[in-house]
Protein backbone atom coordinates (compact mmCIF):
# COMPACT_ATOMS: atom_id res chain seq x y z
CA UNK A 1 0.00 0.00 0.00
CA UNK A 2 1.46 2.96 -0.91
CA UNK A 3 0.23 6.20 1.26
CA UNK A 4 1.07 9.89 -0.22
CA UNK A 5 0.45 13.23 1.89
CA UNK A 6 -1.36 16.21 0.36
CA UNK A 7 -1.01 19.62 2.22
CA UNK A 8 -3.53 22.69 1.14
CA UNK A 9 -3.18 26.25 2.00
CA UNK A 10 -7.23 26.91 3.09
CA UNK A 11 -10.47 25.09 3.76
CA UNK A 12 -12.82 25.33 0.90
CA UNK A 13 -15.74 23.46 -0.76
CA UNK A 14 -12.93 22.99 -3.88
CA UNK A 15 -10.49 21.42 -1.66
CA UNK A 16 -13.69 19.13 -0.20
CA UNK A 17 -13.89 18.44 -3.57
CA UNK A 18 -10.27 17.61 -4.85
CA UNK A 19 -9.88 15.85 -0.90
CA UNK A 20 -13.07 12.95 -2.48
CA UNK A 21 -10.95 12.71 -5.56
CA UNK A 22 -7.54 11.72 -3.82
CA UNK A 23 -9.61 9.62 -1.67
CA UNK A 24 -11.75 8.10 -4.62
CA UNK A 25 -8.43 7.44 -6.30
CA UNK A 26 -7.08 5.63 -2.94
CA UNK A 27 -9.62 3.61 -2.68
CA UNK A 28 -9.70 2.67 -5.99
CA UNK A 29 -6.26 1.02 -5.58
CA UNK A 30 -7.37 0.04 -2.08
CA UNK A 31 -10.47 -2.20 -2.79
CA UNK A 32 -9.79 -3.80 0.34
CA UNK A 33 -10.55 -1.09 2.37
CA UNK A 34 -14.38 -1.03 3.98
CA UNK A 35 -14.64 2.12 6.22
CA UNK A 36 -13.79 6.03 5.32
CA UNK A 37 -13.61 8.71 8.52
CA UNK A 38 -14.42 12.19 7.92
CA UNK A 39 -13.87 15.00 10.47
CA UNK A 40 -16.40 18.00 9.99
CA UNK A 41 -17.18 20.97 11.77
CA UNK A 42 -20.87 21.66 10.16
CA UNK A 43 -21.72 18.85 8.77
CA UNK A 44 -20.95 19.73 4.79
CA UNK A 45 -18.27 17.87 4.34
CA UNK A 46 -19.45 14.94 5.73
CA UNK A 47 -22.45 15.01 3.80
CA UNK A 48 -20.23 15.30 0.38
CA UNK A 49 -18.30 12.19 1.33
CA UNK A 50 -21.44 10.20 2.28
CA UNK A 51 -22.66 11.00 -1.63
CA UNK A 52 -19.32 10.47 -2.91
CA UNK A 53 -18.84 7.48 -1.11
CA UNK A 54 -22.30 5.25 -1.45
CA UNK A 55 -20.19 2.02 -2.15
CA UNK A 56 -18.09 1.99 1.36
CA UNK A 57 -18.85 2.94 5.08
CA UNK A 58 -18.59 6.39 6.06
CA UNK A 59 -18.07 7.70 9.67
CA UNK A 60 -18.48 10.97 9.94
CA UNK A 61 -16.77 12.79 13.26
CA UNK A 62 -17.40 16.31 14.84
CA UNK A 63 -15.95 17.96 17.48
CA UNK A 64 -16.47 20.94 20.24
CA UNK A 65 -14.09 23.68 20.44
CA UNK A 66 -15.59 25.50 23.46
CA UNK A 67 -18.01 27.43 24.92
CA UNK A 68 -18.41 31.65 24.68
CA UNK A 69 -18.38 31.53 28.23
CA UNK A 70 -17.52 28.61 30.85
CA UNK A 71 -20.46 25.83 30.66
CA UNK A 72 -22.66 27.74 28.47
CA UNK A 73 -23.63 27.37 24.72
Amino acid sequence: MKIETFHFDEASREVTDQVISLVRKFLDDNSEIEYVVVATTEGATGVAFAHAFKDRKVIVVSHQTGFAKPNEN
